[in-house]
């Protein structure tokens, strides 16, 4: 004890009921009331255990999830925006991305309830949803523009799109599930649920860009090509025409 010049260590040792979730979920209580005692009277409180570690390590993984969202997308959307040069086109990816997260975090909600999954696997699920999310629609996307510039009419260009970047993508995806099932047959509940997490949001975004993104096209047409931003179009126009001249 601070106050009268010496310290005293007390460990006591207590025990959560029932079984370990239902533990994690009283830990959260728990957790609340030492952290409100800590530094009172002097007095140093400090918890450890198995369901108190989790419920933190499941804070810290949340707050970097957070973090990482506030700095990733900016960027992703900046990268997008200098790429197409229009606002429409830059945030369509953006968009197709967060409905495959959303897809697959429900998903992954029913998939819980018959299988036990860490937190982590809402973290694999944001991660690789908006890498391959945007990636995938990036393709299409980029595809029907390139499609349209040549002139051709508007469903003819969405079809060629399907016929040739939309197989890309299915085949893409297809490998990069059967390549995660390997993970499904680890013994571990983490390795399993960063498996399970990441086939979900990959099967998500496949669907999104293959049935959602043509959707998409057929409304928009070349709308997709509004608020351009006229600087970065002048800029790769000459960067082409002087290509092109050499």
């Amino acid at each position: 004890y601070g106050g009268t010049g010496r310290t005293f260590d007390w460990d006591l040792a207590a025990g959560l009921a029932d079984e370990f979730d239902d533990a994690a979920d009283n830990a959260v209580a728990v957790l609340e009331i030492v952290r409100e005692a800590d530094g009172k009277d002097g007095f140093q409180v400090l918890i450890a255990g198995e369901s108190s570690i989790a419920v933190e390590a499941n804070e810290i993984d949340e707050a970097d999830l957070q973090k990482g969202e506030r700095i990733g997308v900016p960027i992703a959307l900046l990268i997008l925006l200098v790429l197409f040069g229009a606002v429409v086109a830059a945030v369509i990816p953006i968009v197709l991305a967060i409905i495959a997260i959303i897809v697959a975090l429900g998903a992954a909600a029913l998939v819980g309830q018959l299988f036990q999954l860490v937190f982590l696997v809402t973290v694999m699920i944001t991660m690789i949803g908006l890498a391959v999310g945007i990636d995938y629609s990036l393709l299409i996307l980029s595809r029907y523009r390139e499609e349209r510039r040549r002139g051709v009419e508007k469903m003819e260009a969405i079809a060629r799109t399907g016929a040739t970047a939309g197989r890309t993508v299915f085949f893409s995806g297809v490998t990069v599930v059967f390549a995660l099932l390997g993970m499904l047959i680890i013994p571990a509940s983490v390795y399993q649920s960063l498996a399970a997490g990441a086939i979900l949001v990959v099967v998500a975004a496949v669907m999104a860009s293959l049935t959602l993104l043509p959707a998409s096209l057929s409304l928009l047409g070349d709308k997709v090509n509004s608020l351009r931003l006229s600087f970065i179009r002048a800029r790769f126009e000459a960067q082409a025409g002087r290509t092109g001249g050499g």
